[in-house]
């Protein structure tokens, strides 16, 4: 009988000291999110994730994969309906996460679905001005490309000529 109080006493004292971590809801999504497996993230959607659904500093997963520079699986989540004019708690957008990410096919993509270009975040910062913040010349390059163009691809552009 001793032994039986002994080992509750022992599994009340390990429940008690063990360290509760709260999974944040969506934190799957995240993880393939910033990891780039869009594998993964297609199961995870198919299951019913939902592509827009915020951590606590009011990112989504596009501006996890943005951040990231994961652009087959930002490709994806556009593709699925998520947020391009999402906003975090500091108002940065998925295309500044982008810009500090570096690729800037990926700058291409958000700005030819609708990514504005002249937001600003609660610093009056832009898209542009956190790449030079970065170094990414290549980012920076495109988006005053993309500027000159008033925010449209040059693909947008030549069709309209047509």
């Amino acid at each position: 009988m001793k032994a039986i109080a002994s080992l509750l006493m022992v599994l009340v004292i390990f429940v008690i000291s063990s360290p509760v971590q709260a999974v944040e809801p969506g934190a799957e999504m995240f993880a393939a999110a910033t990891g780039g497996k869009l594998a993964e993230m297609k199961q995870l959607v198919l299951d019913g994730a939902p592509v827009d659904n915020a951590n606590a500093q009011g990112r989504t997963p596009i501006m996890a994969a943005a951040f990231y520079g994961n652009l087959r699986v930002v490709q994806f989540l556009l593709a699925e309906g998520a947020d391009i004019t999402a906003v975090d708690n500091q108002k940065m957008t998925v295309l500044m996460l982008a810009a500090q990410s570096g690729n800037p096919d990926l700058i291409q993509l958000l700005v030819a679905n609708g990514a504005d270009i002249k937001a600003k975040n609660k610093s009056g910062q832009t898209a542009m001005v956190v790449a030079k913040m970065f170094g990414h010349s290549a980012v920076v390059t495109a988006l005053e490309q993309l500027s000159d163009l008033g925010g449209e691809t040059a693909g947008d552009k030549n069709s309209k000529k047509k």
